[in-house]
């Protein structure tokens, strides 16, 4: 969780509920993540959020269509299909179930992990 944003969050958090200041933190947060240190003006935004909102670390819902494609019913009817027919395409399983090739392509590389096989 700590290299997550959220685990940065709740750092930032943490130091804050310590009375450290924003360059206290940013300084202590350097020291540990180096260059995938959030950034100055980052940090102070969530310090202000801090302030305002009594403490609370969760991030606000954002805007746009939910996630309903990558769910783990989809992964288990996929996963079903390949079981049955290894050499099934990707154009196949478009066509079949009528995701998007990008999502399917997320799904069998970061959900199943499996590789592109090319074959001549």
């Amino acid at each position: 969780m700590e290299n997550s944003e959220d685990g940065k969050r709740y750092i930032i958090w943490f130091l804050w509920k310590q009375n450290k200041s924003g360059s206290e933190i940013l300084y202590e947060m350097e020291k540990v993540y180096g260059s995938k240190c959030p950034g100055k003006s980052m940090v102070y935004k969530w310090i202000d959020r801090f302030n305002d909102k009594h403490s609370i670390v969760d991030d606000n819902p954002r805007p746009g269509r939910p996630k309903t494609c990558s769910n783990q019913e989809n992964i288990k009817i996929i996963s079903n299909i390949l079981g049955k027919h290894r050499r099934v395409t990707l154009r196949q399983l478009e066509e079949e179930l009528g995701m998007s090739k990008s999502i399917l392509d997320k799904i069998l590389t970061e959900q199943l992990g499996m590789s592109r096989v090319l074959s001549r």
